[in-house]
């Protein structure tokens, strides 16, 4: 291997391992409260990956708009506060076109880790278990500081396994894939029960049957025009539904379903004003004001957090490649990465995947992406070039 990119690969992935750290485990155990622990872990991943870049080589065209995107970022993040977004972008720039099944492959096996760390250092009582009863029914967080944690580490790292190691539809690979994810999902499901991640499993096992063994992934034109219109389609009801909900006795059972999800999200549109740059999220995990008001407040969905959150800009970009990704999944008849496309614009209708690359690394397939869609334009030139002589 030429030494040059190893070094690179040295610093890249060392700042993607801190940022793994920082946010699969730090982040979501009460660990971050350890003082500096978390910042320092952060500057560590910005300072490896700003390294990387230096052994990247860097058309003058991709560097302008590289550098011009990062410029964009830095403001939203100054703005809203949330620097996460900024290395989170700093660290798919900083990526290889090759580099996106490695990458996979590293958040598959670092994420896996990490949850069986924080499980044992809940066992070995570092960490505690928050155990919540509702109806009589006890929801374990097993170490994590919310209970719904590890449903979602275990449905990113089934979405990642059948991405990655499932192989094709009727080889032993893919038995021993239905059986482990089963099993991990159904027991995570009854030790938390978070029963949204559960039914979007349950309907990843239906895109699977529907995609690949009756091969509708086949239907390119169907497929592309679902890749362009489900995400929208999706942003606009997370967007208008909380403004009409109260109207509809169907729509106010679902919103009860959902655990209040357009109650919080109208009350972030009372709160917050759509602008290009977004705001500072202030959050409340809970507890009453002396007049025993309940003050939770969060806002789940991921389209209404991207849209007030990280403002006009970041929102129209992050559904731009969204929707760039699964027209490109649908055109190239890759079944597994549409059905992950379509799992994660589900999914953003009741929580917050669409940024968070550490547990949804999809965004990173933006680089090796636009190459082979560079590369697929100037070989259609050559041809088009090549028949205009033929013809004269």
């Amino acid at each position: 291997m030429n030494s040059k990119f190893a070094i690179r690969d040295i610093f890249y992935f060392g700042g993607l391992m801190l940022l793994t750290i920082s946010s699969s485990l730090v982040g979501r155990t009460y660990l971050f409260l350890v003082p500096h622990l978390n910042p320092a872990l952060k500057y560590g991943s910005i300072v490896l990956f700003f390294l990387s870049l230096f052994y990247k080589n860097w058309r003058k065209n991709v560097l302008i708009k590289s550098l011009a995107l990062i410029a964009v970022i830095l403001i939203v993040s100054i703005i809203t506060d949330a620097n996460i977004l900024f290395i989170y972008v700093l660290a798919i720039v900083s990526s290889k076109p090759e580099d996106f099944d490695k990458i996979c492959r590293f958040l598959f096996w670092a994420n896996l880790i990490l949850f069986f760390t924080t499980i044992s250092l809940y066992e070995i009582g570092i960490l505690q278990d928050e155990i919540i009863i509702e109806n009589g029914i006890s929801a374990h967080s097993l170490g994590y500081a919310h209970y719904s944690s590890p449903a979602y580490s275990i449905f990113f790292l089934t979405v990642l396994g059948y991405y990655l190691y499932s192989g094709t539809k009727y080889s032993y690979k893919r038995l021993i894939f239905y059986i482990i994810s089963a099993v991990s999902n159904c027991l995570i499901y009854k030790l938390t029960t978070v029963r949204l991640v559960f039914y979007l499993y349950l309907g990843m096992m239906l895109l699977i049957i529907t995609y690949d063994y009756l091969e509708f992934i086949r239907k390119v034109k169907i497929n592309k025009i679902a890749g362009t219109i489900m995400f929208p389609i999706m942003f606009f009801l997370s967007i208008s539904l909380p403004f009409i909900y109260l109207k509809n006795s169907i729509l106010i059972k679902l919103n009860s379903l959902l655990n209040n999800r357009f109650y919080f999200g109208k009350m972030g549109f009372d709160r917050y004003n759509v602008n290009l740059f977004g705001n500072k999220i202030i959050t409340n995990a809970g507890g009453f004001d002396e007049n025993w008001h309940n003050t939770y407040f969060y806002i789940d969905s991921g389209y209404v957090y991207l849209l007030l959150g990280y403002g006009l800009i970041i929102c129209t970009i992050v559904l731009f490649v969204y929707i760039m990704c699964s027209r490109y999944a649908a055109e190239h008849k890759n079944s597994k990465l549409f059905i992950w496309c379509i799992l994660i614009c589900v999914f953003a209708f009741v929580n917050n995947p669409l940024i968070d690359i550490i547990l949804n690394p999809l965004l990173f397939v933006t680089v090796p992406m636009f190459h082979a869609m560079r590369k697929e334009r100037k070989l259609r030139q050559i041809v088009h070039k090549k028949n205009l002589c033929n013809a004269l």
